[in-house]
């Protein structure tokens, strides 16, 4: 009887300091860019956990949990996608399968909510996260350009023109400006490439390419639908061969490649011998010589 009794008060203990440990984390305010989220936390063991659907959708990401897996999947903005499984630290890209961090604890399910160690925002996220003991309140930092090694990863902001003229910037990263509208945009002077999709989906009717540049890659002004006209300098060796594809509905097909569609729209500024002048003659695009 004695030994059912003790157990019962152990019992009591424990439920009681996880329920409050949960209610004071609950009670901790969370701000991104000085704005107050509205986000509840978890502790667990001393760690700081927030639920992934709700940290996705500040960041404009999309979240899958197939519980019969155990696994959930993340999709960024910019069309990076990640994976992490129950009872695993890993986080692994599925675009090459490889561990990009790992977190300091395994993903927590609780009441069919997934939550994730505040750290891991760091690695997906591309964030800063303190903490401030005078406040008690967890403060994030999300810059609109995530700069890293020279290279743009990503942008994050909502403004339509965007100026990155004195910016030591010698890479456009995959998918960093994807779907994001923007009419006008101006390069730095010392870029080099411009990666996979980098401006996507935007709205801009004309771009110069600087003269740094050596290398457009696939999807690199996919479906642009607004873009009317593009000036590749002749440093320019390699352009990939979707690098203008479009859904637009007046598109031109590649013999060669006949299930590959360019738009007509796009004129090509380019110069004599140039692999830019090669491109547009052998995909049948109109260009413009350039002195």
């Amino acid at each position: 009887m004695i030994k059912r009794l003790f157990a019962i008060i152990l019992f009591a203990i424990i439920f009681s300091h996880a329920y409050l440990t949960i209610t004071l984390a609950a009670n901790i305010p969370i701000y991104l860019n000085g704005q107050q989220q509205d986000i509840n936390a978890l502790f667990d063991n001393g760690r700081t956990m927030l639920p992934i659907q709700s940290c996705a959708e500040m960041f404009g990401m999309s979240v899958d949990y197939h519980s019969k897996g155990a696994e959930i999947a993340i999709m960024s903005c910019n069309a990076e996608r990640y994976e992490l499984h129950i009872g695993s630290d890993e986080i692994i890209c599925s675009n090459n399968s490889e561990v990009v961090a790992k977190m300091d604890r395994p993903p927590l399910v609780r009441n069919e909510t997934v939550y994730l160690p505040i750290s891991f925002l760091k690695d997906i996220f591309y964030i800063e996260v303190e903490w401030n003991s005078t406040d008690r309140a967890i403060y994030i930092i999300a810059e609109p350009l995530v700069i890293k090694n020279n290279s743009l990863l990503l942008y994050r902001g909502n403004d339509k023109t965007v100026d990155l003229q004195d910016l030591n910037i010698n890479t456009i990263g995959n998918s960093a400006f994807w779907n994001k509208q923007i009419n006008e945009i101006v390069l730095p002077d010392v870029l080099e490439r411009i990666e996979f999709g980098a401006f996507y989906g935007n709205d801009f009717s004309s771009i110069i390419i600087p003269e740094n540049v050596r290398e457009i890659e696939d999807w690199a002004f996919c479906n642009c639908l607004s873009l009317k006209y593009i000036e590749i300098p002749p440093n320019v060796t390699k352009i990939g061969s979707q690098a203008f594809i479009s859904e637009d509905d007046e598109l031109i097909y590649d013999t060669k490649f006949p299930n590959q569609k360019y738009t007509n729209n796009i004129v090509i500024g380019c110069y004599a011998g140039s692999a830019a002048e090669q491109f547009a003659k052998a995909h049948k695009m109109p260009y413009k010589l350039l002195e």
